[in-house]
């Protein structure tokens, strides 16, 4: 049962624009008093970021299959 939402994109896209501008944009970074990443940090933010995506989908993998042997 695949069902896909509609939803994800507008709002996953909406908070990496407004994260680039808050991180980026001199009017944001002293309002938010934030300063801007360097690029070695925003490397490794976005290999985490994608790195955990195949963690979360072996974890969802492991349950569902011990979920499944305990049902039969």
């Amino acid at each position: 049962m695949r069902l896909t939402n509609g939803v994800v994109f507008p709002v996953v896209a909406g908070a990496l624009l407004f994260l680039g501008i808050v991180l980026y944009v001199p009017f944001f970074v002293h309002l938010f008093r934030f300063s801007a990443l360097h690029s070695l940090y925003l490397f490794l933010c976005i290999v985490a970021g994608i790195g955990s995506v195949p963690c979360f989908e072996a974890v969802k993998w492991f349950v569902a299959s011990r979920l499944s042997r305990k049902r039969m």
